[in-house]
């Protein structure tokens, strides 16, 4: 995802020394540790969000974007995850100089992929202390682990090459705590029930994919909670909006459908930064939904001629009954305040 740049104009005064501010080389694992420990607030999700968005933008950078990369849930026989990927793989020169360097990504230069920041292929630290890659690059399966030393720097080894044919792809697999296991598991399904396409996800469970109330080309609702959620989703990922900066226009858990790069997000990619930008995105996006609801309920008005069923429908559509009508002059002569329609006995 192309990050937005900040343009600058520099007025200077002569000066007798000028140096750039660096990482110093001794506080690096300082840094690392802080990446790992407190980039991320929820560290369990971290790695299911981080690992599977690289799976995703390996298959856009392949060609491949309509197949689906695959995951194994862990359970309390198998108590690992991984995720598996089917793109090009890593060669091992990309894995000793660019996997292994926080800030690294070939991604800046796109909005058709998820990432930008660097930190993704490292957020299993965040849960533990060691994880394995394995790599299926042009026809050599190579398995990595990735540990923690005594330093507290993260490193890299290769512990096994074999031939694998036209294999090809990546593969990330995260021990799992067996207290954690039930956890991972529906964190993992209601993350990746929004990608597109859905995750090939074992243990298989039927119904994984969302089922919306109401979707229309700029957004959904998958629930009729009067309260609900405003929620941006772009790349698969949803981000819940703050009502207190952006406050919804109905009802109902509400999913703005965003391209990649319309909005910024923050560096852990759990949230959307609010900058200027972003709220006025949202606004916009928000307002062309609530546009196209009133445009199906103009739709349904044509056909529905119960007053019943038509609040029904009105319901459905996540719209406060008395805001759609007092919106929309047809409603209000259609859909007057009324009970249930009454049943001769």
């Amino acid at each position: 995802m192309k990050p937005q740049e900040c343009e600058r104009t520099l007025t200077t005064s002569p000066a007798t020394m000028e140096a750039t501010f660096s990482i110093d080389a001794d506080g690096v694992a300082h840094i690392t540790r802080t990446l790992r420990d407190f980039l991320y607030s929820d560290k369990l999700l971290a790695g299911i969000r981080e690992i599977g968005g690289n799976a995703w933008d390996a298959h856009v950078a392949a060609g491949i974007p309509d197949v689906p990369f695959k995951v194994l849930l862990p359970t309390r026989f198998e108590p690992r995850l991984s995720i598996r990927d089917y793109g090009l793989g890593l060669s091992p020169e990309f894995m000793a100089t660019r996997f292994i360097s926080f800030g690294y990504s070939d991604k800046r230069g796109s909005d058709k992929v998820i990432g930008t920041f660097g930190y993704g292929c490292k957020s299993p630290y965040a849960y533990t202390d060691t994880f394995t890659v394995i790599s299926r690059h042009l026809g050599t399966k190579s398995t990595y682990t990735c540990t923690l030393n005594e330093r507290d720097l993260g490193v890299l080894r290769c512990v096994h090459t074999e031939p694998c044919g036209d294999e090809t792809g990546l593969e990330v697999v995260i021990p799992v705590q067996p207290k954690d296991i039930y956890t991972f598991q529906e964190k993992a399904r209601n993350l990746y029930r929004f990608f597109d396409p859905v995750p090939e996800i074992i243990p298989k469970r039927e119904g994984l994919a969302p089922e919306w109330i109401v979707k229309t080309e700029s957004g959904g609702i998958l629930s009729e909670d009067y309260w609900g959620n405003l929620h941006v989703l772009m790349g698969g990922v949803p981000y819940k909006i703050d009502s207190s900066k952006i406050k919804p226009k109905m009802s109902g858990d509400i999913y703005l459908f965003m391209d990649i790069g319309d909005v910024d997000i923050t560096p852990n990619r759990e949230s959307v930064a609010l900058t200027d930008r972003t709220v006025e995105a949202i606004k916009a996006k928000q307002e062309a939904f609530w546009v196209e609801l009133r445009q199906k309920l103009t739709e349904d008005l044509e056909v529905v001629k119960n007053p019943w069923e038509l609040r029904q429908r009105v319901r459905k559509f996540g719209g406060w009954e008395n805001r759609v009508k007092r919106d929309h002059e047809e409603l209000r002569r259609k859909l007057p305040s009324v009970g249930k329609p009454k049943v001769d006995s």
